[in-house]
């Protein structure tokens, strides 16, 4: 099968949801397990799917930088080096992002299994907020595109888990920053006081041993 319509794929991928000898698979898993080539086949028919995808990917990376800062905030307390860190906050921050990283990828797979079903995507969302417009750094015309698709396609459910990954990123950033300004002044203190860097014990050269020598 060379999945050049939409039927042949929609055909396939019913078929990958249920090959039968009591095999029996979600979208979710489907999503998990699909070739690339599949997939992009099955995005070039349902663009909404790819937005959907990519929107569960943002929030993933999202979780992992929450993980990653409140991994690093435990570990740096743990060596007493610098004021205590918001842990529990950041731990929050990392369950929080956890979550909509929960709620996108349900999001994408409602919709692959909606699409499999042969139902069209969600176009109630038209008049809802799109996501920020391109910054000076982004690629203006890819961004419209997908500023676009989203605006047309995006369900409510995708639209909150935006929203949602959006917030975990900027109260993410501005921890991160109350925590590197804490440690700013706290190291400051240190080095007024001499006591960063730790001094190193200082080693003096052994002297001769004069036991024995009668000389």
């Amino acid at each position: 099968m060379q999945f050049q319509t939409e039927e042949e794929v929609r055909d396939f991928l019913r078929l990958c949801l249920d090959p039968g000898h009591g095999v029996k698979r979600t979208p979710a898993k489907l999503t998990a397990i699909m070739p690339d080539l599949l997939r992009d086949r099955l995005e070039g028919h349902a663009p909404h799917l790819a937005d959907l995808r990519q929107e569960a990917e943002r929030a993933e990376a999202a979780t992992e930088k929450a993980r990653a800062a409140h991994a690093e905030a435990l570990g740096a307390w743990i060596e007493g080096d610098t004021p205590p860190p918001h842990l529990a906050d950041l731990r929050q921050e990392a369950e929080r992002a956890e979550a909509a990283t929960e709620k996108a990828r349900a999001a994408h797979a409602e919709a692959l299994g909606a699409w499999i079903e042969g139902d069209t995507p969600p176009t109630g969302a038209a008049s809802a907020p799109a996501p920020r417009a391109a910054t000076q750094n982004s690629p203006a015309p890819v961004q419209r595109r997908y500023l676009d698709s989203f605006a047309k396609n995006a369900s409510t459910d995708a639209i909150q888990a935006h929203i949602v990954a959006r917030r975990a990123d900027r109260r993410g950033l501005e921890r991160h920053i109350d925590f590197l300004e804490a440690l700013l002044t706290h190291r400051s203190q240190q080095i007024a006081a001499g006591t960063w860097p730790t001094p190193q014990p200082q080693h003096t050269a052994a002297e001769p041993n004069d036991e024995g020598d009668d000389s």
